[in-house]
């Protein structure tokens, strides 16, 4: 059983390594870049059988094949343990600037959904300073082998702050993950999280149909969906857009979406639970842009909350946190 719910925590979490992991497990801290977020309401709705690619590159696609559930509750959000009121407070502001400066921090590669007991050695990390994956890098270095206290140990010179990591050719048994959000305390280690192939296959079948393994050449995403003081939110209905095109995800094939339970598990609801985590696989490995898109109901009107660009890597796993902030 461990075996199983602790890969699943993993992949719900990847943005805070230094608490929880990967998009912020705890939900009161936070992170960004490359998103795109507006508040205008929910775009009118068409009979037109496809979905029209949206004819600005800033504004949501038209989700008609993938409408908000009918039956969704109103958004809210939780943090420090409690449920709270929403704040969109910064919806439309620039994501704000890290002034911080640069020091010596000390990081541990370690397994994703793993602790520091999990640590990986061989891997070529590049970090980016400025949370947007680019070429190139701001610092790359591999992960050295060493016993316990050294293996996956090394220092770089970073603000606290938010920044992005990426490995695209990870040591056996291991897979390529591109990942923002990654939290760099003011004291503290950085924990940058790599995933086992084996973990991911059971998180992975676990959202997929029965039977389910994931198709070679495509790509997976995970997000968590928080507001502007990084609480994380409940009833939203996330959508994927490839290519400029709203895509529904199927029960069975193509593009699959999993919303993960309150304790960070795959589950079966149609909107967010109190994590705010929601899982994508099977995404094109040849597509071009990939987007998300968070939209909810507020005072009785749907309203596109949050939308965001998401590197993919194929055959691995892109992590973000998905947030009301415009940093275009």
């Amino acid at each position: 059983m461990k075996l199983v719910r602790r890969p699943l925590a993993v992949f719900a979490s990847l943005a805070s390594l230094a608490a929880m992991t990967l998009i912020a497990c705890g939900g009161t801290d936070g992170g960004g870049a490359n998103g795109q977020p507006t508040t205008d309401a929910a775009p009118a709705t068409t009979d037109a059988p496809t979905t029209p690619a949206s004819p600005d590159p800033s504004e949501p696609a038209n989700a008609v094949e993938d409408p908000v559930p009918a039956s969704i509750p109103a958004l809210a959000a939780f943090g420090n343990r409690v449920d709270v009121p929403i704040d969109l407070s910064c919806a439309g502001n620039a994501f704000p600037a890290n002034a911080a400066t640069a020091t010596d921090h000390e990081f541990h590669a370690v397994e994703l959904g793993g602790d520091d007991s999990t640590r990986v050695a061989g891997a070529k990390i590049e970090l980016f300073d400025d949370n947007v994956l680019k070429v190139p890098a701001d610092t790359t270095i591999t992960s050295p082998d060493g016993d316990a206290t050294t293996k996956g140990l090394f220092h770089a010179s970073v603000a606290p702050g938010w920044i992005a990591y990426r490995v695209t050719n990870p040591p056996d048994g291991y897979l390529p993950i591109y990942a923002t959000d990654l939290e760099v305390p003011v004291s503290g280690v950085v924990l940058p999280a790599i995933p086992s192939q084996g973990k991911v296959d059971i998180l992975s079948a676990l959202i997929g149909p029965s039977g389910y393994t994931a198709s070679k050449g495509s790509g997976r995403a995970v997000v968590r969906v928080v507001d502007c003081k990084y609480n994380q939110v409940q009833n939203a209905h996330v959508t994927i857009e490839i290519d400029g095109k709203s895509t529904a995800p199927k029960k069975s094939d193509g593009v699959l979406r999993g919303y993960f339970t309150d304790a960070e598990f795959p589950g079966t609801s149609q909107w967010t639970s109190r994590s705010g985590v929601v899982a994508f696989l099977e995404i094109p490995g040849t597509a071009k842009t990939v987007r998300v898109v968070a939209r909810g109901m507020l005072g009785g009107v749907e309203q596109v909350i949050a939308v965001r660009n998401l590197p993919m890597v194929v055959d691995g796993i892109t992590t973000a946190k998905l947030f009301p902030y415009k940093t275009y």
